[in-house]
């Protein structure tokens, strides 16, 4: 349970630093004068050491932290055991919240349950109980077009653009959040992004 934790909030920032693997700069004129952001010795695209880097490293994290982290934590969400704690858990702040007494079994698989994985969970309407994932993705999506991208602005903002607007049209639409006031604050928050990538 730890290790999903961190994975959580390191995931960016493992993505960032492995998506340089396919960062380049132009250094020259001609259509080939691209180098590797972070060893301008190695031509990118066309070195076979380049190659090699996007098989041994490139490929293998990008499966594993742009796929896979939020793949393992919609399974473990969506196991039918959890399905259920889910509910319990929704059910029993429902209940502490109207101020009634929980069933006590209920209470305690729920505590237990939420102490583990609330995290990814809670706040969300039991419908969308996997949207955390959504946003995790959505993060390490704009993390590797940052990156990646860095070369073509004009490429890079425009999917940018595009995973934002997708994000945005999500948002909209399903209002994930139990709380319309974060529905609202956090449609504010991705116009802003999507803002901050169209003028800047």
């Amino acid at each position: 349970n730890l290790g999903i934790l961190v994975l959580f909030f390191l995931q960016p920032y493992l993505v960032k630093r492995f998506a340089l693997i396919f960062s380049c700069v132009q250094l020259g004129q001609a259509r080939g004068d691209f180098f590797l952001t972070e060893e301008l010795g190695v031509q990118c695209w066309l070195s076979g050491t380049h190659w090699l880097y996007i098989g041994l490293l490139g490929l293998p994290l990008l499966l594993l932290y742009v796929l896979g982290v939020p793949w393992a934590m919609y399974s473990i969400l969506s196991q039918p055991a959890s399905q259920t704690s889910i509910v319990q858990v929704s059910e029993w702040l429902l209940a502490a919240r109207a101020g009634g007494q929980p069933d006590a079994v209920l209470a305690a698989d729920a505590a237990g349950f939420q102490k583990n994985y609330g995290f990814l969970f809670q706040g969300y309407r039991v419908e969308h109980y996997y949207w955390e994932v959504v946003g995790l993705t959505r993060k390490a999506c704009l993390s590797l077009i940052g990156v990646a991208l860095a070369f073509d602005i004009r490429g890079q903002v425009s999917v940018g653009l595009l995973v934002l607007m997708g994000a945005l049209v999500a948002q909209a639409y399903y209002k994930p959040f139990t709380e319309d006031i974060i529905n609202l604050f956090e449609f504010g928050s991705l116009v802003s992004s999507l803002l901050l990538f169209f003028f800047g």
